[in-house]
């Protein structure tokens, strides 16, 4: 079998196959699984990768933001936009606890500005 790196997608794939199945894949169907796989994935050449790992009292989240040209296709982007709806509970809280956050850090600057709370 071709020699994988542990960390890589195509080693995540291959291992959620059956056993019995990977071991009848010849190197050419090995290889041909891999490049699909590759193509398939996220590119790393967005002019916005933003990953953060927030802690919280009893969890963590994680927060990923990517931004760059549109390059999928009309239909794609369709289906993608059924499957993952902007409007859901979760993404209205998430914007409003961003909100609130920027608020009160804007309201503890004009406060600290004014004079108002001093140090």
């Amino acid at each position: 079998m071709t020699e994988l790196t542990a960390t890589s997608s195509i080693d995540r794939v291959f291992d959620y196959l059956p056993t019995d199945v990977r071991q009848e894949l010849s190197e050419s169907q090995i290889g041909a699984l891999a490049d699909a796989i590759k193509r398939s994935g996220w590119r790393q050449n967005h002019k916005v990768n933003i990953r953060l790992s927030i802690p919280l009292i009893f969890t963590r989240i994680f927060v990923t933001v990517i931004a760059g040209a549109e390059k999928r296709e009309p239909d794609r982007r369709q289906i993608e936009k059924s499957s993952h709806p902007l409007r859901t509970f979760g993404n209205f809280l998430f914007v409003g606890a961003v909100a609130l956050l920027i608020y009160a850090i804007a309201l503890a600057g004009i406060l600290a500005y004014s004079s108002i709370l001093e140090f």
